[in-house]
């Protein structure tokens, strides 16, 4: 390898902090993955520590999830945040994309990257990847080195292979290089779930980095809580965790007997999670940040206490309407329904129509005129400044709100958050219906309505499936109802979409996909079109 030292006090380093760390819930619902304690120090100030013994001082962490806590990392150590907007729907390409102005001679760490000996040098040879040897098959990033140890090819997966594992470092030079790179794949399309490693995979002929060879004991990457545990025996039985302490609480176990836990669900209303204990797989859903301005967990409880007795719901195991977690029985085997499969849909509107006319009675309607109005105040409260596409409609709204107040309708117990992820078709073929937090007394045209923007559907198929819940042709008035409900229901979901933005949760083609719906339906309503 040529050496060509570079003095410690022109490099610096960025760690990539910015992500939340999906493959680590529950632990990262309360706090980021790089401030995980591993030995009780939290590995991100192990990297910072790292770094300034070797004289490192000019340290950015580029934040997303959670950046709050990283505060206190500014006058701790005298780094630097830099926040980074679109970590919510974007992967670390986006990242580093952003701290490009910033890379010249440059360590390039991940905030959950564990090494146990310092593995960085105050003079520095030429760019390198940390890599580790694998044993047996891995699905890592493998790389094929020559014989100067020069990273030659990269590919996902092998057998007894060299992978990347751990920091990187780059050279002025290699910066330059990579950095036009990196620039040209963030503008590309559906480069959304890019890592700036698939840069340079995809050019690695281009470029010239080093393998850091490292034995398998030194760096660490942990994937897990299950891994964690292994490493550090403190979390067999004390994470510190209040979802896994309740878990533990409910079930009269050790935390260590809670295993495989894996995410089903991240950012919309909530994080839901499946875990296994004694072979048997549970769900627990932990309410998302804003929600409580957004639900009625009172009325949430509720729900679940008159549908016990009914077999077209979960079987609840525990609700705390304290801290509104939630957990119920796993429906093994069971799959999200297809939106295009008819007989997918027929089997759901028909198990939607057997709750309508369940006669099950709460207290609580969805009256979704008020229910706007709630989430226009809690916008305006958050001082969201509006697109274009909601001042197109919100003069016109109050328009559709009259139109449907003509109908009288018997109010029936709806689901109102119908869509296909909350509809599971269990291997008998049977659909069982889940999440009821917005439940409540509605015209039952509404449970149609939703689930028809829910699943994106056009015209045409909308029509479909009302025949499928109706089981014949819908008469005007029944089509003019179900139209206001998509003007009306996507107007509430682009708020509620606009409200969620202001914790940094972005679903942009979530809500112009939901004022698009409001201005397709819109002057069908206005002008009584079928």
């Amino acid at each position: 390898m040529v050496m060509n030292h570079i003095n410690s006090h022109s490099k610096n380093a960025i760690i990539l902090a910015a992500g939340i760390g999906s493959r680590f819930i529950p632990i990262t619902y309360e706090i980021p993955k790089g401030l995980i304690k591993v030995f009780n120090k939290p590995m991100i100030e192990r990297q910072i520590e790292q770094l300034l013994d070797i004289s490192v001082t000019d340290i950015t962490i580029v934040v997303g999830y959670l950046s709050d806590e990283f505060e206190y990392l500014k006058s701790k150590y005298g780094v630097k945040l830099l926040y980074s907007k679109e970590y919510s729907y974007k992967n670390n390409l986006s990242s580093i994309f952003h701290a490009r102005h910033l890379i010249k001679n440059t360590y390039i760490l991940s905030s959950d990257n564990f090494m146990t000996k310092n593995i960085f040098n105050i003079n520095e040879s030429n760019s390198w990847y940390s890599v580790v040897k694998s044993t047996g098959k891995t699905k890592e990033w493998c790389v094929t080195i020559n014989n100067d140890n020069i990273i030659k090819k990269i590919e996902i997966g092998g057998e007894n292979k060299w992978y990347l594992y751990g920091p990187a470092y780059f050279s002025n030079d290699f910066s330059k290089k990579i950095i036009a790179l990196i620039e040209k794949a963030y503008y590309q399309q559906n480069t959304e779930n890019y890592f700036w490693e698939d840069v340079l995979k995809n050019n690695i002929d281009k470029l010239t980095i080093y393998a850091n060879m490292q034995k398998s004991n030194v760096v660490y990457e942990f994937e897990t809580i299950e891994e964690l545990r292994k490493f550090d025996k403190k979390y067999l039985y004390n994470s510190e965790n209040k979802v896994l302490e309740v878990i533990s609480a409910v079930f009269n176990i050790p935390e260590n007997l809670i295993i495989n836990i894996k995410e089903i669900q991240s950012g919309m209303t909530n994080n839901v999670f499946k875990f296994e204990i004694n072979n048997i797989e549970y769900v627990c859903r932990i309410p998302g940040i804003g929600s409580d301005k957004l639900i009625n967990r009172e009325s949430e409880y509720n729900n679940y206490m008159a549908l016990k007795n009914y077999d077209f719901s979960e079987k609840l195991v525990y609700f705390d309407k304290k801290t509104n977690i939630k957990i119920s029985y796993y429906e093994k085997y069971s799959k999200v329904i297809d939106v295009n499969n008819e007989d997918h849909l027929r089997k759901c509107m028909k198990s939607l129509k057997r709750v309508h006319n369940s006669n099950i009675q709460v207290q609580h309607k969805f009256d979704i005129f008020k229910v706007i109005e709630s989430y226009k105040q809690l916008c305006n409260k958050n001082k969201i400044k509006f697109n274009k596409e909601y001042y197109e409609v919100e003069a016109q709204i109050p328009k559709v709100i009259s139109k449907l107040k003509e109908y009288d309708v018997p109010l029936v117990f709806s689901h109102i958050d119908a869509n296909c992820d909350n509809c599971l078709i269990l291997p008998s073929g049977e659909v069982k219906i889940i999440d009821w937090e917005y439940a409540s007394m509605c015209d039952p045209l509404i449970d149609v309505s939703m689930f028809a923007m829910y699943s994106y559907m056009n015209n045409s198929q909308i029509n479909k499936l009302v025949e499928f819940y109706l089981k014949k042709e819908p008469t005007s008035e029944q089509k003019m109802r179900i139209y206001c409900y998509i003007v009306l229901g996507g107007f509430l979901w682009a708020l509620w979409a606009e409200y969620k933005e202001s914790f940094g949760i972005y679903y942009n083609k979530y809500k112009l996909k939901m004022y698009s719906y409001v201005k397709q339906y819109i002057s069908r309503v206005i002008n009584e079109k079928d």
